[in-house]
């Protein structure tokens, strides 16, 4: 059988109103197989090429992750969380102090009560806050547990924003943070004592309280 050259119909086959279903199949098959041969060096062409494209795309992404992620660490330098009871921290900001720490940027706790409304539960809650922490990434030197009579563990119990945002500032201003991550206006959970942080810090910045215009929130 003699190979058709590329839209020509091949003699061998007879006219194209006398094939059968299977001469069609192998009419078919011979001008792919022809096709092919007459195609194959560009196709091998146009997938180098294309190969060569995909890395060099490939490689700019991980260049343009690398710097963007370098220019994040230079952008956080010293991170304050601010939380209101043992197990916030991991809760609430577990993934964000494991992708911070990740990147070698300085992260400080300060939890504001031991959540000791149940009895004998402060010893507990604690040592559970030390043993979370260090599963995220934190030193023990970076934790500060706060026990205060005006900030008692409860939904019932209002905190001051005043009281927290004193010293929310002192810690601030002692570390020297850049970036204070806490709360949004409904606590997450809205628990009234998470919510009196990020009340605590909205009263702040309204009046201006905080060291710099620099301070991310």
């Amino acid at each position: 059988m003699s190979e058709p050259s590329h839209g020509q119909f091949p003699e061998d086959f007879g006219s194209p109103e006398k094939l059968s279903f299977i001469n069609y199949l192998q009419l078919f098959a011979s001008i792919s197989v022809n096709y092919l041969k007459q195609t194959g060096d560009k196709l091998i062409i146009l997938t180098i090429i294309y190969s060569i494209f995909s890395l060099l795309a490939y490689f700019l992404y991980l260049l343009i992750k690398t710097y963007v992620g370098d220019e994040r660490n230079e952008s956080m330098k010293r991170v304050l969380i601010v939380t209101a009871h043992p197990d916030d921290e991991c809760m609430f900001f577990g993934p964000t102090i494991v992708n911070l720490r990740s990147r070698n940027v300085p992260v400080t706790l300060l939890c504001l009560s031991p959540g000791d409304s149940a009895p004998n539960s402060r010893r507990v809650r604690k040592a559970e806050l030390w043993e979370s922490c260090k599963a995220l990434g934190l030193d023990e030197s970076c934790i500060e547990l706060r026990k205060h009579s005006l900030l008692l563990d409860g939904h019932e119990h209002s905190w001051s924003h005043e009281l927290i945002g004193e010293m929310i500032l002192t810690h601030i201003e002692t570390l020297r943070i850049d970036t204070v991550i806490t709360f949004d206006e409904s606590g997450v959970s809205e628990h009234p004592n998470h919510i009196a942080i990020f009340d605590a810090m909205a009263y702040l910045s309204l009046n201006h309280l905080l060291p710099s215009s620099k301070l991310k929130l």
